[in-house]
C-alpha cells in the first residue's frame, strides 16, 4: 500500500509552544551524544596519523605516499561520524514530533508551485517523467550552473592541496581534476536515470514550500533517500543508490592509483550522498532567498 503525493509529510501536525520545550531539551540531549562521538572520532584518527608518521622514515616522497594512504581512512571515518550523528539526531526529532500533538494552525500557501526540470512542487497534480524529460535532467544536472561551478570549487581546492600529487599544483593539474568529477557526476546521472526508468523512478526533487521550516529540512531528507514512482506515490531511490556509489567504485578503474583503493571509493559514496542533500536542500530554500532578496 503506497503513500499518496500529498500525504506523508504534507500531513504532520504542527507543533505548539507546550511541547517546545521537551521537543528542544530531546534535540539537546542527542546532540551533546553526537558531539561526543565525534570528537572521540577525530582524536582517535589523529592518533593513528601520528603513529603512522613516526614509523615511517621522513623524505619528500614518502610523506607523500604516507599522507595519500592515510587521507582515505581519515576521510571514511569522518564520513561515518557525521552520518551517524545525522541519523541520531534525525532519529530523534522525528520520535519527539510524534509525541507531540498540534496546537498551530497550518501554514499560509507561499504562491504558485514553481516547477522545472529538476523540481516538482507536491501541491502540483503529479504527472510522471517522461523518457525525453529524463534525457533532459541528466543533461541538466551534468552540464548545469549549478554542477559547473561545484566542479571549479572542487579543482581548484584539489590543485591548491595538490591532490592528487599525479596531477600536479598547476593549470594542468586543474584540468585533470576538474574532467576527472565531471566524469563521475555525468556517469552518476546517467546511471540514475536510465535505471529509473526500467521501473519507473522519478528522479526529480518534490518541493513544498507550505511547510514549517522544520519539516521542510525533514523534506530534504526524505528526497534524498526516496523518489516518486509513475503513479506518483512514494518510493525508495533504488537507482539513486546503485548509481553513486557504482560510479565511483567504477571511477577507480581510470583513477590514478593514489585515489583508487576501495576506501577512496568509500569516501567519494559519503560525499555523493552529501551533494545530494546539499542539492536537494539548494532546490527547497533557493526559490523563497531569491524572492526575498531579489524580489522575484
Amino acid at each position: 500500500m503506497g503513500i499518496r503525493p500529498m500525504d506523508g509529510l504534507t500531513t504532520m501536525p504542527i507543533y505548539g509552544r507546550s511541547s517546545s520545550g521537551a521537543f528542544f531539551w530531546n534535540f539537546f540531549r542527542r546532540a551533546t551524544i553526537s558531539c561526543v562521538f565525534f570528537l572521540l572520532a577525530r582524536i582517535s584518527i589523529v592518533n593513528q596519523y601520528n603513529d603512522a608518521q613516526t614509523c615511517l622514515p621522513t623524505g619528500r616522497d614518502q610523506t607523500r605516499k604516507t599522507s595519500s594512504q592515510m587521507t582515505p581512512f581519515r576521510r571514511g571515518l569522518y564520513l561515518a561520524a557525521i552520518s551517524f550523528s545525522a541519523i541520531f539526531l534525525s532519529g530523534g526529532t522525528v520520535r519527539a514530533q510524534q509525541r507531540e500533538k498540534p496546537e498551530a494552525p497550518e501554514a499560509k500557501p507561499q504562491g504558485p508551485p514553481e516547477q522545472n526540470l529538476r523540481v516538482i512542487a507536491a501541491q502540483a497534480p503529479y504527472e510522471p517523467i517522461s523518457g525525453k524529460q529524463r534525457i533532459e535532467w541528466a543533461a541538466l544536472q551534468t552540464f548545469g550552473p549549478e554542477s559547473l561551478m561545484v566542479g571549479v570549487w572542487t579543482a581548484g581546492l584539489g590543485t591548491a592541496r595538490n591532490k592528487p600529487f599525479e596531477y600536479g599544483p598547476h593549470w594542468e593539474g586543474f584540468g585533470k581534476r576538474y574532467a576527472m568529477r565531471f566524469s563521475g557526476v555525468a556517469a552518476s546521472n546517467t546511471i540514475e536515470a536510465g535505471l529509473g526508468a526500467l521501473w519507473g523512478e522519478d528522479p526529480r526533487y518534490v518541493r513544498n514550500g507550505n511547510l514549517p521550516f522544520k519539516k521542510r529540512i525533514g523534506n530534504v531528507l526524505l528526497y534524498s533517500f526516496a523518489s516518486r514512482n509513475r503513479e506518483g506515490k512514494l518510493m525508495p531511490a533504488y537507482a539513486r543508490y546503485i548509481a553513486i556509489p557504482g560510479n565511483n567504485f567504477l571511477a577507480n578503474t581510470w583513477r590514478v592509483s593514489s585515489e583508487a583503493t576501495t576506501s577512496d571509493a568509500l569516501a567519494r559514496t559519503g560525499y555523493g550522498v552529501l551533494a545530494e542533500i546539499s542539492g536537494n536542500a539548494w532546490n527547497e530554500f533557493w526559490p523563497d532567498v531569491r524572492r526575498k532578496v531579489f524580489r522575484k
